[in-house]
């Protein structure tokens, strides 16, 4: 039994620690590049799946194109595309839907328009006045779109923007959702400095929702000496992000605001694009050695953007989850000592509970109460914005509950603290000892109550002489004796037990 519940708690703690991120993997490079073209994917437009056959939209020296794959890196049956532009489509049934940007009675409108087989789009009808750089994602049936919500004389800094529709011709106003903070913007220390989010693609993992945001470097960071004459305009490089939002509105930056797709050696453009595909994510780049500018309306050829593919499963993406830190003060009864310390640092489990019968666990994770300062933080990954019951377990003391559920908001650090007063807990179901009212030490068998079964663990350990911070150590010197066996047996006199709603 005392190996088993080691084990328990060891394989608790290894599988419950915070794993570090992850960076997606570049696997291949996709045949679609030329040395004497130029390749541009339908800017907005990822790679999908239909059965065994992938699918993808580009461009080539400038012409729509469509091409099919059973690799998802080597294409054929390239075909000849008709279509008033090349930014973003996304199928729905058995009807493609593009929706794309252009001038209209001198402004900038949302234009929309759809085929029956996809390679064949009448020219769109103009809707409203909107931005550029749009994607599209299907949620719940609805048609979302990301997009930049004004134009570029409208407002020169980029934004992202969701509108959503049900027919992809009535959509809601286009909310701002996300944007460079304006301190980031100025300030030089900033790791957005003089960034803006060109454009932003999404895709769901369940209830995850995940981005991978576009960045457009600009101002004297970003600008380059490398002009192609004639053309003498602002040259800049781009980065692909990562966002994280459990609504596909609020959204999280991941990674310090640094890339998630870093620029290889030599390029100066990445820009990606997501494909999910079983447990994995594929990301798309179109990627260049030369800085983003617009000389290529001049110069088509002046671009030579190449394709490549990165990949990482959906688990090691949920590496990059913000999390919830609950930094816990708590107190052992067997480790406290007299200088108000612990005899040792030692693991917990906290949990937290809805504030509603049956109690279900919403989160949970495994942190080490640091022996000095006594506290412990514990990275939620899981839980949203709410009131919930705090609930400790460790390896030989009593699980104890918050006597009131603590309101905790997602994303943001928790202060909670189970050492300052008895009612904190639950049925006060604490012990002051030097100064700090702890939790009771002494359940070895983590059943609910310390009881006759764990005075015999506790006995039979003391006349073999354990040693080593075992299950019936509890006091944290080594070794297993009379103290740790005070401790039990006081606490089975008292009929100590678990106390909860």
């Amino acid at each position: 039994m005392k190996i088993y519940l080691f084990l328990f708690f060891l394989v608790t703690l290894l599988s419950s620690s915070v794993q570090s991120q992850i960076y997606p993997l570049r696997d291949a490079s996709v045949n679609l590049s030329s040395p004497n073209g130029d390749v541009l994917w339908f800017t907005y437009t990822p790679v999908t799946k239909s059965g065994a056959q992938y699918e993808i939209y580009y461009t080539y020296n400038g012409a729509l194109k469509y091409a099919t794959s059973l690799t998802g890196t080597n294409w054929t049956s390239v075909t000849n595309v008709t279509a008033p532009m090349n930014e973003s489509i996304i199928k729905k049934g058995n009807v493609w839907y593009m929706g794309y940007h252009n001038t209209y009675n001198d402004t900038v409108r949302f234009f929309t328009t759809q085929s029956n087989n996809g390679l064949s789009f009448p020219a769109g009808v103009p809707r409203f006045t909107s931005g550029e750089d749009m994607s599209f994602m299907i949620n719940n049936d609805s048609f979302y779109c990301y997009i930049r919500p004004k134009a570029p004389r409208e407002d020169p800094i980029r934004k992202i923007g969701l509108m959503k529709s049900a027919d992809f011709i009535n959509w809601t106003p286009i909310q701002t959702i996300l944007e460079i903070d304006s301190a980031d913007y100025n300030n030089v220390n900033s790791p957005d400095y003089r960034k803006q989010l060109y454009n932003m693609s999404v895709f769901k993992s369940g209830n995850d929702w995940w981005g991978l945001v576009n960045v457009l470097r600009v101002g004297d960071q970003g600008q380059d000496t490398e002009q192609l004459p004639p053309y003498n305009t602002l040259e800049h490089t781009l980065e692909t992000q990562l966002v994280y939002s459990t609504d596909g509105i609020n959204w999280n930056r991941t990674n310090n605001r640094k890339a998630f797709i870093p620029r290889v050696s030599g390029m100066m453009e990445v820009l990606g694009l997501p494909t999910v595909i079983g447990n994995t994510l594929y990301i798309y780049t179109i990627e260049s050695q030369r800085r983003h500018t617009d000389y290529e309306n001049a110069n088509i050829n002046g671009r030579y953007f190449g394709v490549w593919r990165y990949n990482i499963s959906l688990d090691n993406l949920n590496t990059w989850k913000h999390v919830t830190n609950v930094n816990l003060t708590l107190a052992i009864e067997g480790l406290m000592n007299s200088s108000g310390k612990h005899n040792k640092s030692d693991s917990a489990t906290l949990l937290l509970r809805r504030s509603y019968y049956p109690y279900a666990i919403a989160d949970s994770a495994v942190a080490k109460i640091d022996s000095a300062t006594l506290t412990g933080s514990f990275n939620m990954k899981n839980i949203t914005t709410g009131n919930y019951y705090v609930v400790v377990r460790g390896k030989n003391f009593i699980e104890t509950w918050s006597r009131t559920t603590a309101s905790i908001t997602q994303f943001t650090n928790v202060n909670l603290n189970f050492t300052t007063t008895a009612n904190v807990a639950y049925g006060n179901n604490l012990i002051l000892k030097n100064g700090k009212y702890c939790v009771h030490s002494g359940d070895l068998d983590y059943n609910g109550i310390i009881e006759l079964s764990d005075i015999l663990t506790t006995f039979n350990d003391v006349g073999n002489f354990s040693t080593g911070f075992n299950l019936t150590d509890l006091n944290g010197d080594n070794i297993v004796d009379l103290q740790d066996m005070n401790i039990v047996n006081n606490n089975a006199n008292k009929f100590i037990r678990i106390k909860r709603p």
